[in-house]
């Protein structure tokens, strides 16, 4: 990945006034620790403007205490403004006045020396945000309604698209896509040092959550060398390891713990397909809680063999929600001919999708479909 990129990255931020962030509708706690990151970056060095991060829906309580994580918004009401561009040739205005009656607006300019006459007012709409930020998004489809009630503006704005899945289907006008790294925290910690940017404590703090999201807690295949050089740096820049750690995994245990129990007692393990299945019933705010991306870490973690996961997740008497999730293959494929894509929740790599019925009949067809697209893919 050339300098050039990381150029071009600071070029458009300097030169954007209102900066949109973005994640996937399914993002992972590394994903969110980076847009924080980013997001706690420009609030620092951007005095005018708006900075934006705008998730999906709520952030889940584990999340609750990274850096800014309180002015992250979840509604997109800014896309448009209505202007009213006024000729002040010749002419000044000397005050703006305003009155709300009977569902009626009404504006009032005071001009001199002339008046402003009714032709030289032009109305149009201009797009707020002129640039967007995203990250980890293979592609503008995983935004989810975001992108999908809004083609028009995200075809006009300029997007720097940051990502280190070399899946990624390099949609934006500046593509910081660099397959080198293991976790987002890793390519956006290396993005701020190369270019010798300041990185505050809170940034440090969202990274190094980042690493720890990324890693299951520095256990699995994701701690490298350049990982834990990394973590060091950030612990010396005023990152609170202690902290940190304790939060993520003191605000899981219980959830954890319960959900856990039901995994390990009911898992079940195809080794010729690689695949392993299981059933959770348990609260949807228990599962939400740890986040199903860290629940399928923590079991890749320790079963490192496992290539294919699906968890049956009972969420009503008659609904049932399912979470497939592939190391090697495409997860979509997996569930080709069960279900609708768009009933299809999530992106190539862990996906989610509902059915009606709980019976044991119910399990085995899906679980022989995805068996019969695995060996397809084989």
């Amino acid at each position: 990945m050339g300098q050039a990129i990381e150029k071009q990255i600071e070029k458009l931020i300097q030169n954007s006034n209102n900066i949109l962030l973005l994640v996937p509708e399914q993002y992972s706690g590394d994903c969110l620790s980076c847009a924080l990151c980013f997001y706690n970056f420009l609030l620092q060095t951007k005095k005018q403007g708006d900075i934006d991060l705008i998730l999906p829906q709520k952030p889940k309580k584990i999340y609750s205490f990274l850096p800014k994580i309180d002015g992250a918004i979840t509604k997109f009401d800014k896309i448009r403004r209505l202007v009213f561009e006024i000729s002040t040739a010749n002419k000044k205005i000397r005050e703006i006045d305003y009155t709300e009656e009977f569902e009626k607006l009404k504006i009032f300019l005071t001009s001199s020396p002339y008046e402003i006459r009714p032709d030289e007012i032009t109305v149009y709409y201009d797009d707020h945000y002129d640039l967007i930020i995203i990250f980890n998004s293979p592609d503008l489809q995983s935004l989810g309604d975001i992108f999908s009630k809004n083609v028009d503006f995200f075809r006009k704005t300029p997007i720097i698209n940051i990502d280190f899945d070399p899946a990624n289907k390099q949609y934006g006008q500046v593509n910081f896509v660099d397959t080198k790294f293991g976790s987002a925290s890793e390519q956006i910690f290396n993005f701020f040092y190369s270019t010798d940017s300041f990185i505050s404590k809170e940034m440090a703090d969202c990274i190094f959550a980042g690493l720890v999201f990324a890693t299951n807690g520095f256990i699995n295949n994701k701690v490298t060398p350049s990982c834990l050089s990394i973590a060091s740096k950030l612990i010396r820049m005023g990152a609170e390891r202690e902290k940190i750690i304790s939060n993520i995994y003191q605000n899981r245990s219980i959830s954890l713990l319960k959900i856990w129990g039901q995994i390990l007692s009911q898992i079940k393990y195809d080794e010729n397909s690689k695949m392993a299945w299981s059933f959770v019933d348990v609260e949807t705010s228990d599962v939400d809680n740890i986040g199903v991306r860290e629940l399928i870490d923590d079991i890749i973690s320790r079963s490192p063999q496992v290539e294919v996961i699906v968890l049956f997740h009972k969420i009503s008497e008659y609904i049932v929600r399912v979470y497939v999730y592939s190391s090697k293959h495409s997860s979509l494929k997996l569930v080709n001919g069960l279900v609708q894509k768009d009933k299809i929740l999530g992106d190539d790599d862990l996906l989610s999708f509902e059915f009606l019925g709980a019976s044991e009949d119910y399990y085995i067809n899906i679980l022989e479909a995805i068996k019969r697209n695995l060996n397809i893919a084989i």
